[in-house]
């Protein structure tokens, strides 16, 4: 079963649970503070592309943060652009 992250929007708490990928199994309540409707699903990072067995470990990890570290910077921009747009 895939695995999916979600946060509370009143009480923020992060949850990580395992269902299946029907919409209906989707969680929409928070069960900690028992507020309704509040639940969004998180993004959730897949590894697309294989490792060989012949590949060290280390390698794979450190093209991951190379990789992540990329898309963060790119975030990082686009939230930097928004706020100056806004700001005129």
């Amino acid at each position: 079963m895939p695995r999916y992250f979600y946060r509370c929007t009143a009480c923020h708490v992060k949850l990580d649970v395992y269902h299946g990928m029907s919409e209906d199994e989707r969680l929409v309540d928070c069960d900690i503070c028992g507020t309704k409707n509040c639940i969004e699903r998180m993004p959730t990072n897949f590894i697309t592309e294989s490792v060989k067995a012949d590949t060290e470990t280390g390698s794979a990890v450190k093209k991951a943060i190379k990789d992540f570290q990329a898309d963060l910077n790119d975030q990082k921009d686009k939230l930097k652009n928004q706020f100056y747009e806004t700001d005129k």
